[in-house]
């Protein structure tokens, strides 16, 4: 046919190809959003993205090399400056320059000899004696010491606007050497520690009561080369107990609060909270494998407050109590963690317990009439409690059955916090 393209079947051919591969593309650009838009709304990538910021606070970057620091401004100035260097490159020193020049040729030294130049010079006695170098009884201090000579440069040879040539040894020699370091930073050594932690003191509430919990440490793993490691650990724990007086109330209270833990729940006698390790939002299963591992034979189970006061709501010495009795050290063994370097577990407690029963109670005395003056009641545990926290009280005390206060015959304080491996 006149006027067809002799290739149009091929050109169409290669027409479909492009669209079809076109189409292809946006399918599989479609579905590539689609996989990524799901995948970073996935639980387990934001827990894993988290983790990864939190282990990135822990990085401390080198210091910047700081040039100034060892500037001589404002100091010295910069004709102080200058004039050392000048004196130092003047001196001719062998060590610093590629030919003695400052040595005399042989011819030079006859000269100086024949002339008698450097014929040593006849001092009197008084001079020497007043003189001698102390240490150096052959050399005599013929300049006063600590003085500065001046120079002129036309009696040195030097040429140029004649100016006193001196040196002084007070003056850094700055900017000398040519053969400077350009770092940038300053290297610091391989740190190949295993883990580290933090000891919660510096949270700024680390009280459980009834309702919350409370992260008591996090460990943040390095160089652990085996998969998984045993860790222990011990903090102290004491209980507190306060209220304030209700507005427009005064007179003598004088009562008792025992706060004691539920020891009638079997399976924890001796645990005043429930301990739960999280990595990240997810709950680690199996790092307490054996119930006994947390063990607080120490432990006071029960403290009685004394709360004996002359209430007074307008009074700020009286219108309060608060108590904070030290009972001893919580103990966790045989936590087992994996241990791939860039984790980072949270140590939890809560004070209630996988029933939903009360780990710490309190008993008022019968017939109380204790909400008749305080309100804003609160107690509970405090949870790695600060030596400076521990065994205070205001306007109240801590007794045993008999009445005896407890900071009597209370063991000493040792509560430490610290993390180490079983």
């Amino acid at each position: 046919m006149e006027g067809a393209l002799p290739n149009a079947p091929h050109v169409n051919h290669l027409f479909r190809e492009r669209v079809r591969k076109r189409i292809k593309y946006k399918i599989c650009i479609l579905y590539t959003y689609f996989i990524m838009s799901n995948a970073c709304n996935d639980p387990a990538y934001l827990n894993s993205i988290a983790i990864r910021n939190r282990f990135k606070i822990l990085n401390k970057p080198p210091p910047r090399y700081d040039n100034l620091a060892q500037s001589p401004y404002p100091q010295y100035s910069q004709s102080q400056l200058d004039m050392r260097r000048k004196v130092q490159i003047l001196e001719y020193n062998a060590s610093k320059t590629n030919t003695k020049t400052n040595n005399l040729t042989k011819s030079e030294r006859w000269a100086q000899l024949v002339s008698g130049k450097t014929q040593q010079r006849n001092l009197p006695y008084s001079y020497i004696n007043a003189n001698l170098i102390t240490d150096q009884p052959n050399y005599v201090q013929t300049c006063p010491s600590g003085s500065i000579l001046y120079t002129p440069t036309s009696a040195s040879g030097v040429p140029g606007p004649i100016m006193n040539l001196y040196y002084d040894p007070n003056v850094p020699l700055y900017m000398y050497s040519t053969n400077t370091n350009a770092s940038a930073v300053v290297n610091k050594p391989e740190d190949y520690s295993q883990f580290t932690y933090d000891n919660g003191l510096e949270q700024k509430d680390n009280y459980l009561n009834q309702s919350n919990s409370i992260v008591v440490t996090s460990i943040y793993i390095y160089n652990i080369l085996t998969p998984t490691y045993s860790f222990k650990i011990q903090f102290p724990v004491s209980f507190f107990i306060q209220a304030t007086v209700k507005p427009d109330v005064s007179g003598l209270f004088h009562e008792k609060i025992n706060l004691n833990f539920n020891s009638n729940i079997e399976l924890q006698p001796y645990r005043p909270f429930q301990s739960h390790v999280y990595y990240g939002d997810s709950a680690v299963v199996g790092a307490l494998r054996n119930p006994n591992d947390i063990y607080s034979p120490d432990l006071f189970q029960s403290v009685t407050f004394d709360i004996s006061m002359n209430v007074n709501s307008k009074d700020p010495r009286h219108n309060s109590f608060y108590g904070n009795q030290y009972i001893g050290n919580y103990k966790v063994f045989n936590l087992v963690l994996n241990t791939q370097k860039g984790y980072v577990y949270d140590i939890c407690l809560n004070p209630i317990d996988l029933y939903g029963n009360r780990l710490l109670n309190y008993v008022f005395e019968e017939n109380s009439q204790f909400y008749n003056y305080f309100e804003n009641f609160s107690y509970g545990i405090c949870a790695n409690v600060d030596y400076t926290t521990a065994n205070t009280f205001v306007n109240c005390r801590a007794v045993d059955a008999n009445g005896i206060p407890l900071v009597d015959n209370k063991p000493n304080y040792a509560g430490n916090f610290y993390l180490s491996v079983s």
